[in-house]
This record gives structure tokens, sequence and C-alpha cells, in this order.
């Protein structure tokens, strides 16, 4: 008996209005949200690790929040899939596990059906955690006066909520010549007790400079030059107002323009040479940067930093460099490795044109000779 053919196939409707339907639910960031929600509640119970749960948990929320700003859903009959409460209820519940972490202690003794009590447990952890961070810091800094600290929860997108203590340090202009004399004085003692995110920035008639630094809480220098945006995000934090003074400063315009050939020559080194180079790609000549470089040689504090960064750009230009600086930037804001000597010399170069109290007119305050670490070149 011959058997007939089968029919081919044809999954039909239904089959495909099925698969349709799944594809568009794993993009749709509200169902998306919700998953991650019901994942990170899962935690809860199943991991012991709170600091875990914390960022888990504040993961999903800021997921939530996301979502629901894409656009306000409503199903019929049923309200919002993601409202205001159910964001609020994750981002509290992010926080008590967190301080949770903090104090296992007393959690035993929580009544967690008492609203009042969490939310005062929770302040009075942050609180705490707050002080004794300050205290650190006030300590490592008593040498530069008319300091002013604000401590605050950290207002970057990328915090840790386990340890999201941060801190603006403002000094005073006639003091910011201290600044890095007394930093790089600090020893691994406080490094190993600082579990806060630190920037110091000078304060010029009440108004906050965008070139400052950040302590470091590892590695083998002991501050970096921070990131302008991230000096206004702490500015906005702690009620500071910025000054525009330096959108078109001499030393933040210099540190930018240095990063931006080293990411071109960088780009230009990466494409096959047979490729067509656009001219957006193409760095600028490197006799055009010590020109720019010019109006802070006035300053002999910083002359040797400028030095040896351009003498790292031209290498970059000629090809000759193993290390790029605007790798070396990034590196340094988020690897945990030591870096080589070379690069070690870079980054206290950067970190020293940050503290110096450069005007925005171009004329250099002189006082400061901190130290700078020259690295031997290869």
């Amino acid at each position: 008996m011959v058997k007939p053919e089968p029919l081919p196939f044809d999954p039909g409707l239904p089959s495909s209005h099925a698969m349709a339907d799944a594809a568009e639910r794993e993009s749709d960031p509200t169902t998306s949200a919700l998953d991650s929600t019901a994942q990170a509640l899962a935690t809860v119970v199943s991991n012991q690790n709170l600091a875990a749960v914390a960022m888990n948990i504040d993961r999903a929320a800021t997921r939530l929040k996301d979502a629901r700003n894409t656009g306000l859903v409503v199903l019929p009959g049923k309200g919002e899939p993601i409202s205001a409460a159910l964001v609020t209820q994750m981002e509290r519940l992010a926080d008590l596990a967190a301080a949770a972490h903090s104090d296992p202690v007393h959690l035993g003794n929580l009544n967690l059906k008492d609203g009042q009590a969490v939310d005062e447990f929770i302040t009075r952890v942050s609180t705490e955690r707050g002080n004794a961070q300050r205290q650190i810091v006030d300590a490592a800094l008593s040498n530069i006066s008319g300091r002013n600290l604000y401590v605050f929860r950290d207002p970057s997108a990328d915090r840790v909520i386990a340890s999201d203590t941060a801190m603006l340090v403002t000094v005073p202009l006639d003091s910011w010549h201290m600044v890095a004399e007394v930093v790089s004085k600090l020893d691994d003692t406080l490094k190993q007790s600082l579990d806060a995110r630190v920037i110091l920035a000078p304060l010029v008639d009440g108004k906050l400079r965008t070139s400052g630094l950040q302590l470091r809480q590892y590695g083998s220098t002991s501050f970096l030059p921070a990131q302008p945006a991230s000096i206004r995000e702490f500015a906005n934090a702690a009620g500071i107002e910025v000054s525009d003074i330096e959108a078109d400063g001499y030393v933040q315009g210099l540190v930018s323009e240095l990063i931006r050939v080293s990411w071109l020559a960088t780009l230009r080194r990466l494409r096959p040479i047979t490729w067509e180079l656009p001219s957006g790609l193409q760095p600028p000549s490197f006799f055009q940067v010590p020109e720019y470089a010019a109006e802070i040689r006035s300053s002999p504090a910083t002359s040797a930093a400028v030095d040896l960064l351009l003498d790292q750009i031209r290498d970059e230009l000629n090809n000759v460099s193993d290390i790029t600086l605007a790798g070396l930037v990034v590196d340094s804001q988020t690897d945990l490795q030591e870096g080589l000597e070379d690069e070690a010399g870079l980054i206290s170069s950067l970190a020293l044109l940050a503290t110096t109290d450069v005007q925005g007119d171009g004329h250099s305050n002189d006082r400061y000779r901190g130290p700078l670490r020259r690295s031997a070149r290869r």
C-alpha cells in the first residue's frame, strides 16, 4: 500500500500569530519590566546575600520606572500594569534590603508590617552610614581650610544601592591649591575605610566649578579627575549652583581635546588601511594641540603635566604607543587592576590639571607646587 504524501507544513494563522505575540512580549518594556520584577522578588526568599537582593530589586525598580515613563499603559477593567505605587514599593523594598545588609542585627527585631518602623529603620541606617563616612573624609581632609561636606544618596545611574553614599566636598578657590597636595598623601587606610563616592570641586562666588577630582577606593593613585557630568550631578543633589565659566575653560577644554584626539587616533588605527577615513574621524594635526595648551603653560605647576600628556598624544598619532589616553580614562573609572607606571603618570597628570585653579580668562594661581609623578617613556 502506497502511503499518500504528507501535506505541506503550514503553521497557519494561529501559530504565526502566537509567535509574533511572543516576540512582541519579549520586546515590550512593560512585560519585560514586570518579568524582571517577578524574578527579583523571588530572590528575596532564595538569596541570603542581602546586598545582591537589594541590587536586583533596585535594578527591577529602575526598569519599572523606565517602562512607566515610556508610556502609560491602562488595561480596560484592570487599571495600570505598572502603577506609581508599585514603583515606590519596589524602591522601598530595595532600600530595606540595603539597610538590612548594613545592619542585619536589628532586622530580626523589626516588624515588617509596621510601615513607619520600616521607614525609620531605613532612614536611621542611611544616616548612620553617611555620618560615619563624613567623619572619615573630614578627618582625612582636615588640612584643607574652608571645606564644606555635603552627604547624599549617589545620584548616578550606575550607583550600587548597597553602598550608595555620595559626598561632595566644596573648597574655596583660595584653598584649592592645597587639595592635590593633601589628597596625594592619603594612604591605603583611607581607601579601605572609604565606602562613599567622594568628589572635590572648587567653589567660586557661591558657584561650583566643573574641574575637580574624585577620591579612589582602589589602585595606586589616591585620586582621579572627576568627570564634569558627575560634578554637575553632585552639585544638583547638594543644591549648589554650577558655574558655567568653564564651559570653554582652558583646563577642561585641553583635557577634552586630548581625549578626543586620542579617541580619533585609536579609531584611525582600527580601520583597515584600504578604507577611506571620513573627515570626521581624522584627528587634528599634533601641532594644533600644543597651541591649545599654550594658555596653561603660564603655570609652572602644570607645565610638566602638559608636556607628558602631549608626548603621549604624539606617540599615539605616530602609532608607537601601546597605551591610549582615551582608553586609560575609561579603565581608570572601571578597572580594579593596577596600571603600569606609564599609566599612573598619565592619570596623575590629568588629575593635576583638574586641581589647577585656572580662571576662565586663562590666568593661573601659581601657588600650588603639588607632586607630579612622571613616568618613564617607552
